[in-house]
């Protein structure tokens, strides 16, 4: 992740995101934001998911935020929206909502291998210059049991986690991740969107 001397505080910018989670990944790096909760409903492309794949979905659903948001803020801004998704055996999972679903989720995950990706979009909003970006995780699960999965969700309360767990409750879930950084899982790499935004702002100042 990207140490607190890196980025600056009010960096001018706006998440277009009403996660608790990518909010305090910002604010561990150092990085205090405005965020504004986009209009757009998540579930809505879940029916292009076959047609499209993952890398596609998860851009177009955070493209959907990044859009909805853009048209509430003034011209200009630039906009940050991100989804994540998690895929085990070409099956899209997303925010499980209840307990049973997050149980059945685990249980589905327990001892396997799934892949847990990351769709960023950034925009000058209205409809200013774009940039897009993929992180992609292997997150191999430990193996056990409905028990082992309900008595988790019942402590940590994951329901609003893809896939239905959280890596920063170290609860020997998860048993390795290969990917870019524990920000990345947590739903917003970092220094990933950093460099998109960048991108972004020099596209406008070249127009």
């Amino acid at each position: 992740m990207v140490s607190s001397d890196d980025p600056p505080a009010n960096p001018g910018w706006v998440l277009a995101s009403s996660s608790r989670y990518r909010a305090e990944v910002l604010r561990a790096a150092g990085i205090e934001v405005e965020t504004v909760a986009p209009n757009f409903d998540e579930r809505s492309l879940d029916g292009d998911f076959e047609t499209w794949g993952p890398d596609l979905y998860v851009i177009e659903v955070a493209r959907g935020k990044a859009s909805s948001a853009a048209a509430t803020v003034p011209a200009g801004t630039i906009v940050v929206a991100a989804d994540q998704i998690a895929v085990a055996d070409g099956r899209l999972l997303t925010k499980a909502g209840s307990e049973e679903a997050a149980i059945d989720q685990l249980v589905a995950l327990s001892g396997r291998t799934h892949l847990l990706l990351n769709g960023i979009v950034v925009r000058c909003a209205p409809d200013g210059p774009e940039a897009t970006a993929l992180d992609g995780h292997l997150v191999t699960m430990a193996a056990f049991d409905r028990a082992a999965a309900r008595s988790y969700v019942e402590r940590f309360t994951p329901l609003d986690c893809v896939g239905a767990y959280r890596i920063e409750d170290d609860a020997g879930l998860i048993a390795s991740v290969e990917g870019s950084g524990d920000d990345g899982v947590i739903g917003l790499p970092v220094a990933l969107t950093l460099s998109l935004i960048e991108r972004v702002k020099t596209a406008v100042r070249r127009r």
